[in-house]
């Protein structure tokens, strides 16, 4: 179930890939109920006013869209990555 923060990232991101970046910070520039949404929507802002507007988009997709579903499910991984480079 998505949240008005996951909404709000997602309205940034759709303003993002239309390339209208002032659309997007206007989207992230709002009082988050989490943290870490608070945290992601800061860096892309930041992301975007140094007109790095792929990078902001990203940095809103990993966090929407996570390559793992756990802290836990990325340990591993990474530690079978290492045995493998080993």
């Amino acid at each position: 179930m998505l949240t008005s923060d996951s909404y709000a990232l997602r309205d940034a991101l759709q303003a993002i890939q239309n390339g209208d970046a002032a659309k997007a910070i206007e989207h992230l520039n709002r009082n988050f109920g989490y943290v870490s949404v608070d945290t992601v929507a800061w860096e892309a802002s930041s992301l975007l006013r140094d007109g790095l507007l792929v990078d902001a988009a990203t940095r809103i997709e990993r966090y929407l869209d996570p390559k793992f579903p756990s802290v836990a499910a990325c340990d591993e991984a990474y530690a079978k990555a290492m045995e493998a480079r080993a």
